[in-house]
């Protein structure tokens, strides 16, 4: 999970943002952890990537980017096999 800091100047403290990204690693599905809202998970397949997302996405050989209108995005990595190993969820700044 990342979050951004600042300082308020005025009190004198150090504040963190709420989650602004979620980093999700591994190779094997079937985890009660590491898929989306819709359904993707470890493991998955480009398959899977394109039946819950369309394919209105950026890819190249091992990954694809999904963007929403408000700019959230979803960096999906695959192995040499073709199966998700990392999935990054980066909230909108809005």
């Amino acid at each position: 999970m990342c979050t951004e800091f600042y300082t308020d100047k005025k009190a004198m403290t150090l504040v963190e943002s709420r989650p602004i990204c979620v980093d999700v690693w591994g190779e094997h599905g079937g985890a009660k952890v590491g898929f989306t809202g819709t359904g993707l998970s470890i493991g998955d397949e480009l398959a899977k990537v394109k039946k819950l997302y369309g394919d209105r996405f950026q890819s190249d050989p091992h990954s694809v980017t999904v963007q929403w209108k408000d700019e959230t995005t979803l960096s999906i990595d695959f192995s040499n096999d073709g199966h998700v190993t990392h999935m990054q969820l980066f909230a909108s700044q809005e």
